[in-house]
């Protein structure tokens, strides 16, 4: 229990800290467009499998091509976890109405790996193919989006073999 603790404090300070970090950002970013504003940078905090901080890039204000990396505690193999993806995003995917604002959804389809290593003498490497769905707001500088990444993962020392795997979160 005080190991859930101890890491839910780490991801929790990470989760803020790239949150003030992404701030100063915010000023270079470029012009709204009709609905949600053009993001050239983000950071944020992932809830899910894993759990954790990520930061993502996208190439150009108009290109469909994007980039992610977060750092995150992997429940299932109980280890530190870091992955990177590559992304081509389908904007303006369908429309999105709340009472409070407008919206558009992007979805996006991506190849990636994801390093995770557990106490022990061995580690996982994974191929990892992340299928999302990100939602912009009208006059935001805020996303919030999902993802499910199925994944082939292999073990290396006392973790060795093969398996299939799927991470996801918010």
């Amino acid at each position: 229990m005080k190991h859930v603790i101890k890491v839910s404090l780490v991801v929790v300070v990470l989760a803020i800290t790239s949150q003030l970090s992404a701030a100063p950002i915010a000023a270079k970013r470029t012009a709204s467009s009709s609905v949600g504003k053009t993001l050239m940078f983000g950071a944020g905090a992932i809830v899910g499998e894993p759990i954790g901080a990520s930061l993502k890039y996208w190439w150009a204000p108009d290109s469909p091509l994007g980039f992610q990396g977060g750092v995150g505690y992997d429940w299932t193999e109980q280890a530190l976890a870091l992955w990177a993806d590559g992304l081509y995003h389908f904007k303006n995917t369908f429309d999105i109405t709340f009472p409070w604002t407008d919206g558009k959804a992007h979805t996006y389809v991506g190849g990636g790996l994801k390093l995770s290593f557990p106490s022990g003498s061995g580690s996982y490497v994974a191929l990892r193919i992340p299928v999302g769905l990100e939602n912009t707001y009208s006059g935001q500088d805020w996303t919030l989006g999902g993802e499910l990444v199925p994944a082939l993962r292999w073990g290396t020392g006392d973790k060795s073999g093969t398996s299939l795997i799927l991470d996801g979160g918010i």
